[in-house]
């Protein structure tokens, strides 16, 4: 229809000034085509990113949460990283890693109960991925945390 429409008006444009009229017109639309094209896409990032900072102790596979976006995952990878800075995952890494050092600073809580509160059901796999992310273990972590 957008197409159509442009080439009807073309066809009826009988000087050059009407042709250099159409093609700025034209060109101005396709422009703004783009623009609300690439505003989608800031929206549905920082969609995801609200998401993930809601819901980041579930389980959030990048397949499931692209199709329900409706983009190709490896697609939406780029986007993201493109958006944030950093991959999806090293993004949900952060956030988990994070709302872990809060939790930390309660000592009624154990180890395994903080990391399946922040999304881990393995208390080893979390204490692997915080010592990589923080460079010390979540148990020393603690200890540092607590003398403060």
């Amino acid at each position: 229809q957008f197409c159509f429409s442009h080439l009807q008006k073309l066809m009826r444009t009988q000087n050059y000034r009407g042709i250099t009229l159409w093609a700025t017109s034209f060109l101005e639309e396709i422009s703004d085509l783009f623009a609300g094209a690439k505003r989608n896409e800031n929206n549905i990032v920082e969609r995801v990113v609200k998401y993930i900072n809601e819901n980041f102790e579930k389980e959030i596979r990048l397949k499931e949460l692209s199709q329900t976006i409706y983009l190709n995952p490896e697609y939406f990878s780029r986007l993201f990283k493109k958006e944030v800075g950093c991959t999806y995952v090293e993004y949900l890494t952060r956030i988990r890693i994070e709302a872990a050092k809060k939790y930390l600073a309660n000592p009624s809580l154990t180890i395994s109960e903080i990391a399946r509160k922040v999304g881990y059901q393995d208390a080893n796999y979390f204490s692997k991925v915080f010592k990589k992310v923080v460079g010390i273990s979540p148990s020393e972590f603690r200890k540092l945390a607590l003398c403060q």
